[in-house]
């Protein structure tokens, strides 16, 4: 227990140099100045207790973001060391409540773009699932105008433009669907965002795609009452699993119904390349129950926000695969 808040006060000292933003680095530089007190240390341990596999890194942002949750966004901009000592001495039980279930997620629709393309291309009747759905948005947006904005190929224009066949969209998530998380989640820079996210969401729960929302671990897939899948989404997926990859891995392949696909938004991730490079792109990767050890990298964008698609070298090859 010792050993893991250290490494967590140690990456909080860190990121007092390292973090981009001013508010969210003045944060951690007095949460680092604090985090030997005996009751902000009782705080860590508590949180670890009930969450013993939580990055350092991961806890860190979410200790940052429960004080914008229980304060209306007060951390927007940098504020005293003696604030964050009151916040956290006032709203301890809340915060370590929020530590220890919540995670930190994005809501990037256009990912589903690379979705509603590689379901559409199946040309058939299809059930969906997302693991990691947060609040449901992206997946709420297939088969709506949200992808309009983006730069797509022509070539795969008609697949975004034409609606896939979805007889049932099903998204799984740990925690709840809660607004207000995902608003707290928009750092100080993204603000502006967290307006049209809120807008955005209550329009697509009147006017997108019906969903079926599961509170569950992706860790126990196994013993979750779901329906077999003709295409199992994840985005950003694996970066917060705090257990056995390869058992979630295994689950989505036993969920998949024959001729069923997983479809993963994430890097290439080539060894020593930066993101978001030529030689390290986003993809839509793309596995098929039948062959489940060949994965096809079958869209591309230049970034993981998702502002252009193009085919991606593997595009023709899963094309012909869908006959």
């Amino acid at each position: 227990m010792k050993e893991k808040v250290k490494a967590i006060q140690e990456r909080i000292k860190q990121l007092a140099k390292d973090d981009s933003e001013i508010p969210v680095r003045s944060f951690f530089t007095h949460f680092a100045e604090l985090s030997n007190e005996d009751y902000v240390q009782e705080t860590l341990e508590k949180i670890i207790e009930k969450r013993p596999n939580v990055t350092a890194e991961h806890l860190a942002y979410l200790l940052y973001i429960s004080h914008q949750y229980v304060t209306n966004f007060d951390y927007d901009v940098p504020v005293e060391k003696s604030k964050i000592e009151s916040d956290l001495r006032k709203y301890s039980d809340e915060i370590i409540k929020l530590c220890q279930t919540k995670n930190i997620s994005t809501n990037v629709i256009e990912r589903y773009a690379l979705l509603q393309i590689v379901t559409k291309m199946l040309d058939r009747p299809v059930v969906v699932i997302d693991l990691g759905t947060s609040i449901g948005l992206g997946l709420m947006a297939l088969n709506t105008d949200s992808f309009s904005h983006i730069d797509i190929d022509k070539e795969l224009l008609p697949y975004v433009q034409q609606k896939a066949e979805i007889k049932k969209a099903i998204g799984i998530d740990l925690q709840k669907p809660d607004l207000k998380w995902q608003l707290a989640c928009c750092f100080p820079d993204k603000k502006e965002d967290r307006p049209v996210l809120e807008k955005t969401y209550k329009k697509l729960q009147k006017e997108g795609t019906k969903i079926k929302f599961v509170q569950g671990s992706a860790l126990e897939l196994d013993k979750l009452d779901l329906p077999k899948a003709d295409v199992i989404w994840t985005s950003n997926f694996f970066y917060e699993i705090e257990g056995d990859i390869e058992k979630v891995k295994r689950d989505i392949r036993y969920l998949l119904k024959e001729k069923g696909i997983w479809v993963d938004g994430d890097y290439r991730h080539a060894e020593g390349k930066a993101y978001g490079i030529t030689e390290n792109p986003y993809l839509a990767k793309v596995r098929r129950k039948e062959d489940w050890d060949t994965t096809l990298e079958v869209l591309e964008s230049s970034i993981d926000w998702v502002r252009d698609i193009k085919p991606g070298k593997d595009f023709e090859k899963f094309k012909k695969k869908c006959k």
